[in-house]
């Protein structure tokens, strides 16, 4: 067995030969995710942005991100703009939640160039 076939053997929790084709990935994915979501990790997928704004010599662009209740805004200097709500429905505060995720991780990078 290949060190590859032993790592993804040992994850699966199985000592039998393993092919490493695309089904034995997503098995191992699903066996991690399981594993964080134990851990009481979440795991979300980043939504696309929604809108954006070429900036000019007066006003920064933006990316945007749509919620029920509004936006978030990534502004091209890396600051995030977002007005802060109350919800009483946990499904609009999740659909929130995920774009400021994805809102963060835009800032990120943009503070990083």
């Amino acid at each position: 067995m290949s060190p590859e076939q032993m790592v993804i053997a040992d994850a699966l929790g199985s000592s039998e030969l393993i092919d490493t084709n695309e089904l034995t990935r997503r098995i191992v994915a699903f066996r991690v995710l399981d594993a964080l979501r134990s851990s009481g990790y979440a795991v979300i997928a980043l939504p696309e942005p929604t809108g954006s704004k070429d900036g000019d010599d007066d006003e920064n662009g933006f990316v945007e991100w749509d919620y029920p209740h509004g936006s978030v805004q990534v502004f091209d200097d890396g600051v995030i703009g977002w007005h802060q709500w109350h919800f009483e429905d946990p499904s609009k505060l999740h659909a929130a939640a995920a774009a400021l995720i994805a809102a963060a991780h835009r800032a990120e990078q943009e503070s990083r160039k």
